[in-house]
C-alpha cells in the first residue's frame, strides 16, 4: 500500500521528545486518515500543566519522538501490524479533503526525502 504523510498544520514542533503533531495518512486508495501522536513527555506535561488525573484524546498514538525518520517509521509498523482502522479515523477521500481536482500524486510526502533533507540543511 503506498500513502503519504501530510501535516496539515505544519510541522512545527518544540522538542522532538516533548511535543504532539496532527497528521494525515493519505492513501493510494483515495482514504485519507487522521490521527494525533503524543511524546510520553508531552502527556504528562499536559497532565501536570492542567491538574488532571488522566489523559485521553481522539485518535491518540504515542511515541517515543517526533523526528520525521520515527514517524516513517511508525506508520510503516501501524499499517504492516493491520492497526490503521483502529488507531486512525477516516476522516474522507483525497477529493474532499484537498480539493476537487486533487489526485494522491499531487500530495507531497511531507516525511521524505527531499523535504527531510531540505529541513536538515537549513
Amino acid at each position: 500500500m503506498n500513502y503519504k504523510i501530510v501535516f496539515p498544520s505544519g510541522y512545527k514542533i518544540n522538542s522532538f521528545d516533548d511535543d504532539n503533531l496532527d497528521i494525515n495518512l493519505v492513501l493510494d486508495n483515495n482514504k485519507v486518515y487522521f490521527a494525533t501522536l503524543f511524546t510520553i513527555k508531552n502527556i504528562q506535561y499536559l497532565i501536570e500543566k492542567n491538574h488532571d488525573s488522566y489523559f485521553w484524546a481522539d485518535d491518540m498514538i504515542i511515541v517515543k519522538d517526533l523526528r520525521k525518520d520515527t514517524i516513517n517509521q511508525i506508520i510503516k509498523e501501524v499499517i504492516d501490524d493491520n492497526y490503521l482502522k483502529v488507531s486512525f479515523s477516516k476522516i474522507g477521500n483525497i477529493n474532499n479533503i484537498f480539493g476537487e481536482n486533487v489526485v494522491f500524486s499531487d500530495i507531497v510526502n511531507m516525511t521524505s526525502p527531499p523535504w527531510t533533507q531540505l529541513r536538515i540543511s537549513k
